[in-house]
């Protein structure tokens, strides 16, 4: 067994223990839970498809390299450890308001769309990406950026 099956296992198992935990936590646990990666729940989604929710976004966690991650945090000037499990990044980076992605690297943006549920082709140009990204933000994001652009 080489060092990706190893990984690959251990990715596994810690998805496994995850999803152990979630089994036994209260409904208004879960829905905080799912808040914190970055999932919008609608309030009469069952505890069972709550949880079935949050079982495929851990999924799709995993698949995320934590270097993007990283990438995220760190142009959020956002202070964390070097060994943050992605788990712990997740949570740094639902804190995040984001206005405008300027600075933020192509992989970084990749990685912020996967945990928007924005499907996007990694060939993407990076100011397609961008654009892509704002306009998923929606009329808040607009606000927002309007505000900051009227007070620089």
């Amino acid at each position: 067994m080489d060092d990706n099956d190893k990984q690959a296992e251990q990715k596994e198992r810690r998805i496994e223990e995850i999803i152990n935990g979630i089994q036994a936590m209260p409904i208004e646990e879960l829905r905080v839970f799912a808040g914190q990666l970055m999932l919008t729940v609608a309030p009469a989604v069952s505890r069972e498809e709550l949880i079935k929710i949050i079982e495929d976004r851990l999924k799709v966690i995993e698949t995320i390299p934590r270097e993007a991650l990283m990438d995220i945090v760190i142009w959020a000037h956002r202070p964390v450890s070097q060994s943050t499990d992605n788990l712990a990044l997740i949570r740094e980076i639902s804190h995040i308001q984001f206005t405008r992605f300027e600075g933020l690297s192509h992989r970084g943006l990749l990685a912020l769309a996967k945990l928007k549920g924005i499907n996007v082709r990694e060939d993407m140009p990076t100011e397609k990406l961008r654009r892509v990204l704002m306009d998923s933000e929606g009329l808040s994001g607009w606000i927002a950026r309007k505000r900051r652009e009227i007070i620089a």
